[in-house]
């Protein structure tokens, strides 16, 4: 079946409306579990901690987390992730 995706609003509109952020991140140290919980993470069975975030929040909390945890943080992913709404077109 073919699908249409609605794009009727502003590029930047519906990006902001259509879009989620997900933050993992190892790290390391006693003071990591206690920001990483505060701000949402969750400890998943692969050793890293997640995050979804509005993507305008990601690069802030990506540099808060090497301005505050340093060298307790052993790597980071930062992925954008676009939830579309789809619609079957009647054929």
């Amino acid at each position: 079946e073919d699908a249409e995706i609605p794009h009727r609003l502003r590029p930047g509109l519906y990006l902001a409306q259509h879009t989620v952020s997900v933050v993992e991140i190892r790290a390391h140290g006693e003071r990591a579990i206690p920001w990483l919980t505060a701000r949402g993470f969750v400890l998943g069975s692969t050793g890293w901690w997640q995050c979804a975030v509005a993507q305008d929040a990601r690069a802030g909390l990506v540099a808060a987390a090497f301005r505050e945890l340093g060298s307790d943080v052993a790597d980071v992913l930062a992925r954008d992730l676009e939830r579309n709404e789809v619609r079957a077109v009647a054929g």
